[in-house]
């Protein structure tokens, strides 16, 4: 579903997503949301070993992707 269609289904001005930001991150900044969630993406790259730079470098990257979509 688009998700301009989307808001205007829920006519509600706000819309918290979370998704990858390797993916649609832009997309949903350009679609109106004001936030978006960090799901799963940060997470998911801990290690059982307790090595936490994955996580680092996830936060990061996530980071990255929203302040180069809210530009």
């Amino acid at each position: 579903m688009c998700k301009r269609s989307l808001r205007l289904c829920l006519r509600h001005p706000y819309c918290l997503p979370a998704e990858s930001p390797r993916t649609i991150v832009k997309a949903w900044f350009d679609a109106g949301v004001t936030a978006v969630g960090v799901g799963s993406f940060v997470t998911k790259a801990a290690q059982a070993d307790g090595d936490y730079s994955k996580v680092t470098s996830a936060a990061e990257t996530f980071l990255a992707a929203i302040s180069e979509a809210r530009k």
